[in-house]
């Protein structure tokens, strides 16, 4: 479009869009130098770029369905590139995206997706000392399951497991008690 005088050249060297898309290793190193969270499972999903409009519509042809891409695409896209290449670029450019889209389906390019499933790790104290040193009432136990649950700590009537890495309060008839279970505890057991 350049080449053909429909945008600046200049306008087309000050547009900066930054992205980044990290490796699954580096994902993992940035989770483990934060420190908060623990990571349960990272899974990658490939999927072909028209994959959705696909099982909506699989009787479309790939030139429809390229327009159909091109249209959500825009609909991201077109607020960022309206301020630096104006409104009369726009129909254009998405039309050549069309024709973008039709050599990715001749590539077979696919989209990568990351399911990323983290556990926050507690942190917390509380007025009666480190929430991770474990409960020392003699009506606390840890369950078989190897969880702790609410009757086992002296709830009243209340048995259901507690989240590993939660800060809970539990009454007991001597006191009330801020309980955090954490690594910790669990290593102690």
């Amino acid at each position: 479009m350049v080449l053909e005088g429909l945008i600046g050249e200049e306008k087309l060297d000050a547009f900066n869009m930054p992205f980044y898309t990290p490796t699954t290793k580096e994902i993992e190193e940035v989770i483990e130098a934060e420190g908060s969270f623990t990571l349960q499972n990272l899974q990658v999903f490939k999927n072909d770029w028209d994959s959705y409009i696909k099982q909506a519509n699989s009787g479309l042809d790939k030139k429809t369905r390229a327009a159909i891409f091109a249209t959500d695409i825009r609909a991201v896209a077109e607020p960022i590139l309206v301020s630096q290449f104006g409104e009369e670029a726009m129909n254009d450019l998405f039309h050549r995206f069309e024709d973008v889209l039709d050599h990715m389906k001749r590539e077979n390019c696919q989209f990568i997706n990351l399911v990323i499933s983290l556990t926050k790790k507690c942190f917390r104290t509380c007025r009666l000392g480190c929430a991770s040193k474990r409960v020392t009432d003699s009506k606390s136990s840890i369950g078989r399951a190897g969880g702790v649950t609410a009757s086992s700590l002296g709830s009243s009537g209340l048995s259901a497991p507690l989240s590993f890495g939660t800060a809970i309060l539990v009454e007991t008839e001597y006191a009330l008690r801020s309980v955090a279970l954490t690594d910790s505890l669990v290593a102690e057991t």
